[in-house]
């Protein structure tokens, strides 16, 4: 069975070598891949964050741009700050309309990803693919 998730590692030696997933409700209606931040078990999409929702997908929207994680529903979040140097894969959905190799992404307001300047964590586009970008995990 394929799976599809919005964000994914680029080798499964990632989550074997490290667990980063932690257990949180989410706050609100998101999708899949959704970035943000977790305070005291709760997932909140927003700018700056640098956790993801990544979920494994079921039902009818699995495998689709709107597989939505409901609120109030347990959630497999990311902790990227585990998995520094680590490449993932990012489907468009949480893309900038426009970026390159070499740029540098942070989490908005929303949840996506955004162009910006940080010094520390944040994700480095290092190939532009067909589905949207490879990206290396910069923690700083």
């Amino acid at each position: 069975r394929r799976i599809f998730i919005m964000i994914r590692f680029d080798k499964i030696s990632a989550t074997e070598k490290n667990y980063p997933f932690v257990d949180a409700v989410v706050a609100g209606d998101y999708l899949n891949g959704t970035f943000g931040t977790v305070s005291n078990g709760t997932f909140t999409a927003g700018a700056t964050g640098f956790y993801a929702i990544m979920n494994i997908e079921d039902g009818s929207k699995a495998k689709s741009d709107e597989y939505v994680v409901n609120a109030g529903a347990h959630a497999r979040i990311v902790d990227f700050s585990k998995v520094d140097g680590q490449i993932l894969n990012v489907t468009s959905a949480q893309l900038p309309e426009t970026f390159a190799k070499g740029n540098k992404l942070v989490s908005k307001a929303d949840g996506t990803l955004q162009v910006g300047s940080p010094s520390n964590k944040y994700f480095e586009v290092v190939e532009v693919t067909r589905f949207g970008a490879n990206v290396k995990v910069v923690v700083g």
